[in-house]
């Protein structure tokens, strides 16, 4: 046993005395958003708990690469260089705080250093202070390249150094990385990452030196990849890291709705104080003009009750012309406000005097979200928008799912894609959806809300712990489905259908008060829509008898891409409320009692 720790003590970069841990994990590489969670534990080898509410950040301009720090060098991927414009990922040690003010905010405990109006970080890379704090006015300056550290703006009115790339300090290894404060939500940096002032304020009152506190800074995969090896808090799993595989298709490579080819997805999440616990998501059908280039679409409705604004359109044309966006109710005004302007802005449509904006909700008022104070703007669903990659989604209590419930536990974003066998076509579809609705949770047909006590219309003793039972049932879910498949309109709508009858496969009781709604769209380029175009053209459709895999690949995808948002999920704590996580160490035990244990191997290995 005891060479088995030293064995799990060597291979980890994390130190062993550290108690506190800031863990930043962004969707892909190519991200310029993350999530940043502090962790703690009160000593060497227990388990890392949350502390506090995670913080939302902006990453580099073109996204992370391996910096240099704890963690082994030369590991696969990109790596980082001096002028990249990106944020090292790795395992970094904290070292101090730079401010504006002669002596640090109250509760600091982090060494603190004045900001003066000669204090620099050195990035020239020939400069024997390179990637360091040299004082412009006591030292012998030789370096053509410095960041002023004294701002005429905020961004470093606060600032925790990074131990990136000082041990030693190597030539165009990459300098001057830190955290430091925002000018909005739709900002980049140069290679740091950067929060609002309140969680930043939060967090450097948080850290202290004794606790040995690092920043461990990922892409998803590469988190969930090496989280056992380097003692990192245990990743929420997918649903076929548990061995849920509902149906009968293989997933695309990234088993995510962007596996269709060009389909994008950005996010934004919105944590702001106690009480807000919302934020939008954006999925793109292609990354040109959309509203020049329109793709065909449609919609299905399961229960109206909720909101999809531009849908009348969209059924009337068939066609859709703006990114996708979804966010929560009270927000549906804004975000179409916001893309409406972000379509006329886009080059080419200068003389553009209409635009169908389409967004959907769901609610999030209803525990963790302050839906009242109207927080999202603008400028947060124009964020979503430009960070919309085509690489893996971020799911869970992110974007449109923050503040999201799901069956009585936490919802979220989820998604998944299916890719049929060359006999049935060789499409693949992809789904995506916000989950906000309840029923009686199904997982890959186990009947996992019953055996976990909590379902809807259950007796009242069942749910003694989770909301009235009546309750359980209540919800929406907004569901975008994409193909590759050249299908006309009427056979979308068709698609869409079955994407919502998915629901029905995890439980959902699609109550009154649901707002079911399902958008499906094509990206066959030969299927586009060019504006303005009045010329009679030939096109090629998949005829119906053709469409049976591609319903049976949106059914199963659908229920995959809900299960996803559930486990994905973290308990999140907003509005007075606490909403909980499915409990993985019970499910893992209704699994095994249903004769579904979880396969050995790490999550990337599936």
């Amino acid at each position: 046993m005891l060479s088995l720790l030293l064995l799990f003590a060597a291979a980890s970069p994390v130190p062993a005395e550290s108690r506190q841990m800031l863990l930043s994990v962004s969707a892909s590489w190519d991200q310029t958003r993350a999530i940043l969670q502090p962790y703690g534990r009160p000593w060497e080898d227990a388990p890392w708990t949350p502390v506090g509410a995670p913080i939302e950040g902006s990453l580099g301009r073109t996204g992370l690469a391996w910096g240099r720090g704890r963690h082994p060098q030369g590991l696969p991927g990109p790596q980082k260089h001096e002028g990249d414009g990106k944020s090292p990922a790795g395992v970094f040690d904290l070292r101090l705080v730079t401010g504006y003010a002669k002596a640090p905010p109250a509760s600091t405990r982090m060494p603190y250093r004045e900001a003066t109006p000669a204090l620099r970080c050195v990035d020239d890379v020939r400069s024997s202070h390179y990637n360091r704090l040299a004082d412009e006015a006591t030292e012998k300056k030789d370096w053509s390249s410095a960041e002023d550290m004294r701002r005429k703006d905020d961004l470093y009115r606060l600032v925790v150094w990074v131990g990136h790339n000082d041990a030693p300090a190597v030539s165009g290894g990459g300098s001057c990385i830190f955290l430091h404060l925002r000018s909005g939500a739709d900002t980049t940096t140069s290679g740091c990452t950067a929060f609002e002032p309140a969680p930043m304020e939060r967090m450097v009152r948080w850290l202290d030196p004794a606790a040995r506190p690092v920043l461990v800074q990922l892409p998803d995969a590469e988190y969930r990849a090496r989280a056992a090896e380097w003692g990192l808090p245990e990743p929420r799993p997918r649903a076929r890291d548990l061995g849920l595989a509902p149906g009968v298709f293989p997933p695309g490579p990234l088993n995510a709705i962007t596996d269709v080819g060009d389909v994008r997805v950005g996010q934004l999440t919105l944590l702001e104080g106690e009480t807000v616990r919302t934020g939008v998501t954006a999925v793109l059908p292609h990354g040109g003009n959309l509203f020049q280039e329109k793709v065909p679409g449609a919609v299905f409705i399961g229960n109206a009750f909720g909101k999809l604004a531009g849908s009348t359109q969209v059924r009337e044309l068939g066609t859709i012309e703006t990114p996708i966006v979804l966010t929560n109710t009270l927000a549906i005004g804004m975000a179409v406000e916001a893309l409406v302007a972000w379509t006329l802005a886009q080059p080419g449509n200068e003389a553009v005097r209409s635009v169908n904006a389409l967004v959907g909700e769901t609610n999030d008022g209803w525990a963790l979200n302050d839906i009242r104070s109207l927080t999202v703007s603008r400028e947060h669903v124009v964020a979503a928008i430009h960070s919309a990659t085509e690489g893996p989604v971020a799911e869970g209590s992110v974007g449109a799912g923050t503040g999201t419930v799901a069956f009585g536990w936490k919802g979220g974003i989820g998604t998944a894609s299916r890719r049929l066998p060359e006999r049935f076509g060789g499409h693949t579809l992809g789904v995506l959806v916000q989950a906000n609705f309840g029923g009686v949770l199904t997982m890959d047909g186990l009947p996992v809300g019953r055996e976990l006590g909590r379902y809807a219309f259950a007796p009242g003793d069942a749910t003694a712990d989770a909301p009235h039972p009546a309750h359980l049932a209540d919800g929406s879910c907004m569901i975008v489905v994409a193909t590759d498949a050249p299908l006309a309109t009427r056979d979308l709508e068709r698609l869409a259908a079955r994407a919502l009858f998915g629901l029905a496969r995890t439980g959902s009781s699609f109550s009154n008060g649901s707002g079911d709604y399902a958008i499906a769209f094509s990206t066959a380029a030969a299927l586009r829509v060019r504006h303005g175009d009045e010329a009679a053209r030939s096109r090629t459709e998949l005829p119906t008898e053709a469409l049976s895999p591609l319903f049976q690949a949106a059914l199963e995808t659908t229920e995959e891409a809900v299960l996803n948002a559930l486990l994905r999920a973290t308990t999140v704590t907003g509005a007075g409320h606490t909403v909980e996580a499915l409990p993985l160490d019970r499910l893992r035990a209704v699994l095994a009692k249903h004769g579904r244990p979880a396969p050995q191997g790490s999550a990337a290995d599936r």
